[in-house]
């Protein structure tokens, strides 16, 4: 199975539809949530399990604590 998005460089990507890609190509498995960075950066979580947007934005929070 092969599924194609594409975007103008001038526009952020649909992340709702790279999210249902995913899902369909890993037969659910994959999860991808956009958590607000509170800034101009985008960041995107996977997650091998249903999360929501809170469990998104604290895992983005910790990951920049971190030091990445």
């Amino acid at each position: 199975m092969i599924r194609v998005m594409s975007w103008d460089w001038r526009e952020q990507p649909d992340f709702d539809v790279l999210a249902d890609i995913l899902k369909e190509l890993s037969n659910h498995k994959i999860r991808l949530r956009v958590p607000d960075t509170e800034s101009d950066q985008y960041a995107l979580v996977l997650a091998d399990e249903p999360i929501d947007n809170a469990v998104a934005y604290e895992a983005y929070h910790q990951w920049v604590q971190s030091g990445h």
